[in-house]
């Protein structure tokens, strides 16, 4: 009877100690969308938990919360004209065959210009000579300075090189479910020492070896946005979007790092990752689980809520999340791995605060905010070249990392508003008919004149700011020419500048580039404030040219160039 007894009591004890053991904090969330956990109610600066409560995971994206990598932005290549004045001719370096479908890209901002055709061939409208990206699947990035005057006859040849040299890896995000998640955002974070420095390709092929120098260079540029090239240290913070069953990176160096990983339905996950020279092993398995959040509120020193406050995550996440206040100043912000994290709070005219660590999930987090100091601000708006005040014209005072403060000129041309801050902001002055105007300006500067220009090059040339040129292009046969830029070349050219002690961003000069194409019936307007004698020319061959004087206030008419 003891024996059975103590059978029983031993049991009653294990019980204990295994429900014990199973409610601990230490235990990974269940998955799946709807699941809870247990966190603290109303947790400290630090995330440290409380009293036991249940916070719901995300699902999807909250209400009031954008995941801005997600935003595909329309990007203008500029510098282009109306007709093709270059030509490349896009190859194999191995096998000398044409590449069909290659991107060409713009080195300044990564637009795309055009894709190669069939012959490999890529036709480019460029005004000036420009430096150039050509980006293909599979292939090294590869630089192209690119002058004019190449054409489908003569082009500029580029080669490809086939990338054999990284080492690859393939990863296989699966949800909750079991099923794979096919679109996510990752980014590669290394841990421990660099490994170093690592040229994989052969020494004694300039060719390949240049071709590397510059693949790794433009990994980092905006041309290789989606191109997924991991360099380790040197892009820790790039963000690749992946999507397909078992996406693949190509890692320039190996090493170790933790991979994190967010998806818009709210999955996220945070792995190690190492990668050593080798042949491709298999796919590695990721599984994504339902990410966190934080939910506060936001509100002025006086507890007042403050609507439109912009959230985000000090040091980024995959997604790029923002969050913004609803009318009540509350927000929640996700999906985060469950971690602690610090945010940056933001709103128009109130001091940016860094709030934090908190630990996600969390909720009820208050956050307040201190006010920016206000100052009067007095200027005038003047139209050049005479001088005469503008009313009506728009004033945005823009705070710094917040809103913008405007103000309407009174018919003197005055204004006064209220700035915000205690640093230097750009202030704007848009007025209809006239160019846009804007300068780096102290909250507590002095009265001040603000000059802006006509907007109509009609106007400048009748008021004496500049002059132009007009003209036709004739062609071989004797019909005018349609599409053909031409520029003005002055003999004596002069430089411009600003406003001398005031920090002008644009507006204080006229920036003309002295360059236009024709229309269709081969006619052609220039406008210069580079004045004198010089030659109109065409773009495409300087040897044709014509003779002509700019003079200020003036239209020199008539001119002809025959191509």
């Amino acid at each position: 009877m003891r024996a059975l007894l103590a059978i029983v009591l031993l049991f009653a004890v294990g019980t204990v100690v295994v429900l014990r053991w199973g409610a601990g904090g230490d235990v990974p969330m269940p998955p799946g969308g709807t699941d809870v956990t247990e966190y603290g109610d109303d947790p400290t600066e630090t995330g440290d938990p409380g009293p036991a409560i249940e916070v719901p995971r995300i699902t999807q994206l909250p209400d009031g919360v954008v995941a801005t990598r997600t935003e595909l932005a329309a990007i203008d290549p500029e510098g282009l004209t109306d007709k093709a004045t270059a030509c490349l001719r896009v190859i194999d370096h191995m096998t000398e065959k044409t590449i069909s479908g290659a991107f060409v890209r713009s080195m300044y901002n990564g637009a795309d210009i055009v894709l190669t055709d069939e012959r490999g061939l890529a036709s480019l409208p460029l005004a000036d000579p420009a430096q150039l990206a050509v980006v293909f699947d599979g292939y090294l990035l590869r630089l192209a300075p690119v002058q004019l005057g190449s054409s489908e006859a003569e082009p500029q040849t580029v080669r490809l090189v086939p990338d054999r040299w990284s080492l690859r890896r393939r990863f296989a995000f699966v949800g909750p479910d079991g099923k794979p998640v096919n679109e996510v955002f990752v980014r590669f974070k290394p841990v421990g020492q660099p490994p170093s420095a690592r040229i994989p390709v052969p020494a004694g092929d300039a060719v390949l070896r240049r071709a590397w120098s510059e693949h790794t260079m433009l990994a980092m540029r905006a041309v290789s946005r989606d191109v997924v090239v991991q360099l380790g240290r040197y892009s820790a913070d790039r963000v690749h979007q992946l999507s397909g069953r078992s996406p693949m990176i190509r890692f320039a160096v190996p090493g170790d790092f933790v991979l994190e990983a967010s998806a818009t339905n709210g999955l996220v996950a945070r792995v190690e990752v190492a990668v050593i020279p080798g042949s491709e092993p298999p796919a590695q398995v990721v599984n994504m689980t339902a990410g966190a959040s934080i939910r506060g509120r936001v509100a002025n020193l006086a507890g007042s809520s403050l609507a439109g406050a912009e959230i985000t995550i000090q040091g980024g996440d995959p997604l790029g999340l923002r969050a913004t206040t609803a009318a009540n100043g509350t927000f929640m912000i996700g999906p985060l791995p469950i971690a602690r994290s610090t945010l940056l709070v933001r709103h128009g005219t109130h001091a940016p605060v860094a709030h934090g660590p908190v630990a996600a999930p969390s909720k009820n987090v208050q956050i307040n905010l201190t006010p920016l100091t206000r100052t009067p601000l007095r200027g005038r708006v003047r139209a050049r070249p005479g001088l005469a005040p503008l009313a009506n014209a728009t004033i945005t005072w823009q705070v710094a990392g917040g809103a913008a403060i405007t103000a309407q000129t009174a018919s003197d041309g005055t204004f006064e508003l209220q700035a915000a801050g205690e640093i230097a902001s750009k202030l704007i002055v848009q007025a209809p008919g006239h160019v846009r105007y804007a300068e780096l300006v102290d909250p507590n500067a002095a009265f001040a004149d603000y000059d802006v220009w006509p907007g109509d090059w009609a106007t400048r040339v009748a008021n004496g700011t500049t002059a132009s040129l007009e003209g036709v292009v004739m062609g071989a046969n004797g019909f005018p020419l349609a599409n053909t830029p031409v520029r003005w070349r002055s003999d004596n050219p002069t430089g411009v500048s600003g406003v001398p002690g005031r920090r002008v961003l644009e507006g204080a000069v006229l920036q003309l580039p002295g360059v236009a194409t024709t229309d269709a019936s081969g006619a052609f307007v220039i406008e210069t404030n580079q004045f004198g004698h010089g030659v109109v020319l065409l773009v495409s061959d300087t040897t044709k040219n014509v003779e002509a004087i700019a003079t200020a206030g003036q239209s020199k008419k008539g001119l002809e160039l025959h191509q």
